[in-house]
Parts: C-alpha cells; structure tokens; sequence
C-alpha cells in the first residue's frame, strides 16, 4: 500500500518536472559530414556556448527532440565572425554546415526547457519559440 502511494505521487508531480533537452551530433573536419571528429550530447535547457577543438565544417545530427536550435560561428570566441542558426526542424540523419564550406570554431547549443510550445528567451536578444 505505501508504495502504491509513492508511487501515486511521484506520477502526480511528474508533470511539473522540466524535462531536459537532448541535442547529439558528431562533427566532422571537411564537408558533407566527412572526416569525424567527435560527438557532442547536450541535455541541458538554456544556452550551451563551447569552442571547437579545431575548426569544424560539417555536422551530423543523431539525436534531437527538437527544442534545440544551433548556433555556429567562425570565429573562435561564440558570437563572432559569421554566425549561422539551424532551426529545430534539424532531423536525424541531417548533416549541416556553412553552404561555401566555412569552419565552424564555436557554437552555441541553446535548448527551450519543458516541452514544444513553451517560449525560451535566449542570449543575445535570441528569442526562441516552439510551436
């Protein structure tokens, strides 16, 4: 009976948990997702800024529950050089990147928290709605 009762309530509080993001690629040295570098998992809500070891161009998505968006810039410091996004429409199996084959040296990773349609207010003025 006592657990039956945890239980009970831990399913009525489930609703109000956050639920984390989950965004996983690998990345690639050279274009059309060739040459594999490393895999990069986030699973945490908000803005998830980070550098290239080395300068990147291609990027394959192998995982997405689609509140994330990525944000990749040329130059080595998030937010500088020629920033491009790619939009929670990125599906497993895309392999994405600069269209002239520029690297990517930073990037941020920023994921809304809760589930699709909740509104997420980024860094820099990015707002981020889900619908």
């Amino acid at each position: 009976m006592k657990a039956t009762a945890i239980l009970a309530a831990a399913m009525a509080a489930a609703p109000l948990a956050v639920r984390a993001s989950i965004f996983g690629f690998d990345t690639f040295g050279e274009t059309s997702c060739n040459g594999f570098e490393e895999f990069i998992h986030i699973t945490q809500p908000g803005s998830n800024i980070n550098k290239f070891p080395g300068p990147r161009k291609s990027f394959l998505v192998l995982e997405t529950d689609h509140t994330c968006v990525a944000i990749l810039c040329t130059g080595t410091t998030f937010n500088t050089g020629v920033c491009i996004q790619f939009g929670l429409d990125l599906a497993v199996g895309t392999c994405f990147g600069y269209s002239d084959g520029s690297a990517a040296n930073s990037f941020d990773i920023l994921c809304a928290s809760g589930s699709p349609g909740a509104k997420e207010e980024g860094d820099g003025g990015l707002n981020l709605e889900l619908v």
